[in-house]
């Protein structure tokens, strides 16, 4: 989201960040982003929010700079 693009532009504004690392780090978070619209489907199980929030954390992690959660 908004926030996220955030972090990644500020990367790439004070060099923490190459595009490359940012292309991928948006192509994730695009990813991670649908997954979460097709559990959302049928409703979010607990098992498949907990995936979630494990992979935005893990995705976060890999934001130079970034908190972890």
């Amino acid at each position: 989201g908004p926030q996220f693009e955030a972090r990644i532009e500020a990367g790439l504004r004070n060099r923490t960040l190459n595009s490359w690392d940012a292309t991928r780090l948006r192509a994730e978070f695009n990813d991670i982003a649908r997954l979460e619209s097709q559990y959302s489907q049928g409703g979010l199980t607990s098992a498949e929010q907990a995936d979630l929030d494990r992979r935005f954390i893990a995705l976060n992690a890999r934001i130079p700079g970034a908190s972890p959660y």
